[in-house]
């Protein structure tokens, strides 16, 4: 038995449409042969077929096209932004669920309506701007809104719109996606306030760095001017020492640091070569002991004199004597002495040759006396003598 085809229902339409035709042309086909019948009825059988398996093709095509139509419905319907379509006047054409979602209102009341409905009034300007600018060019517009649900609660979107058609602009639809930017929005704000704090704070610190900077300023004005000060000062007292009548030295563990001119002209040194010697090297040998006595004294802050005669010895072995006077001094981050020295040895000359005097003097004196009183004895005796020859 042979299997009956499947026939689909506008197969079956054509079916009814073909016998109507084949009725009304009954007193036609009863001219033709029994040959040329057969030859007709397969013809209108291979037409049939090739109709039924066309069918089924279109049939299987217009399933696909409704598949892939589902498919796209579902991404434009469940899409993460919102998808409108307004007209010319801008009204909701289309819109899919999660637009919906954004206004919370319902697709059927939302058609037909003007977007802008839900637009905040402050905002109304730049939605229309945005429309007019968006259906008069061809690329794409963006901007960002604040729009008012359904509930009455306020929302930050940004709107992308695209404009489709040709001609005028009141046959012309907007495609526009709409996304929520909220708490981007948010974000900015609090980052615009927290700008603005920081500019306070950057403000503020920068008033407080001038003011900090005037007064370094002035400091380094005065540092310039006592710097200029010391420089003068220490040229003066560089001068002072150098140029002084009396011997200036600084020692340190027990070796000079430092020596002036006079000091090298009264021990026969030049004064490179006075710079880290030993200091005992210029006492007498026989006056080292009590020189090491005394200076260990001293910096242990024991009392002892601050300025004695000593004698010294100069380069070429003769002794001198010298008055030296001394203080303690902080050389370097190290304690150190710091003192003068003064030639005593004409003086000491002086002082000897003056009390040889006085001895000469002194014998002078006595000779005299003994010859005033050998003369007085004389002269008494003669007076006796006469004084008596006058009275006998």
């Amino acid at each position: 038995m042979k299997k009956k085809r499947r026939v689909s229902q506008p197969v079956e339409d054509l079916r009814k449409r073909a016998e109507n035709c084949v009725r009304q042309a009954s007193n036609d086909f009863q001219n033709f042969s029994d040959g040329d019948s057969l030859e007709l009825i397969q013809e209108l059988r291979t037409h049939q077929i090739e109709l039924e398996i066309q069918n089924e093709e279109l049939c299987r095509t217009q399933a696909e096209l409704e598949r892939s139509r589902q498919k796209y419905f579902d991404l434009f319907d469940f899409a993460p932004v919102g998808y409108f379509t307004f007209d010319g006047q801008g009204l909701i054409s289309e819109v899919n669920l999660t637009g919906c979602k954004l206004l919370a209102a319902k697709r059927r009341d939302l058609l037909s309506t003007r977007f802008n409905h839900f637009v905040a009034p402050d905002y109304q300007d730049l939605f229309y701007f945005h429309c007019r600018n968006a259906l008069k060019s061809e690329t794409k517009q963006t901007c960002a809104l604040k729009l008012i649900k359904r509930d009455g609660s306020p929302f930050y979107a940004q709107l992308e719109s695209v404009a489709v058609g040709s001609g005028d602009d009141r046959l012309k639809q907007l495609r526009t996606a709409l996304t929520d930017i909220t708490e981007r929005k948010q974000a900015e704000e609090v980052l615009q306030r927290e700008q603005e704090e920081l500019g306070k704070i950057v403000k503020n610190r920068t008033a407080e760095l001038e003011t900090i900077n005037e007064e370094l300023h002035k400091k380094v004005v005065e540092c310039r001017l006592t710097e200029a000060a010391l420089r003068e000062s220490e040229h003066k007292y560089s001068t002072l020492v150098e140029d002084a009548l009396i011997g200036v030295y600084i020692i340190k563990d027990g070796k000079i640091e430092f020596a002036n001119d006079k000091l090298a002209s009264i021990y026969g040194y030049a004064k490179n070569e006075l710079i880290g010697m030993e200091s005992v090297k210029l006492v007498h040998p026989q006056d080292r002991a009590q020189v090491k006595e005394m200076r260990e004294k001293r910096l242990k802050g024991e009392k002892v004199p601050t300025e004695y005669e000593i004698r010294g010895v100069k380069k070429n072995g003769d002794p001198i004597w010298v008055m030296r006077s001394f203080s303690l001094i902080n050389f370097q981050e190290s304690p150190a002495i710091s003192g003068i020295v003064s030639d005593m040895t004409e003086r000491k000359k002086a002082e000897e040759a003056l009390r040889e005097s006085g001895k000469e003097m002194r014998i002078l004196s006595n000779q005299l006396l003994s010859a005033e009183e050998k003369e007085r004895k004389r002269i008494a005796g003669e007076m006796h003598d006469g004084i008596g020859q006058a009275l006998s």
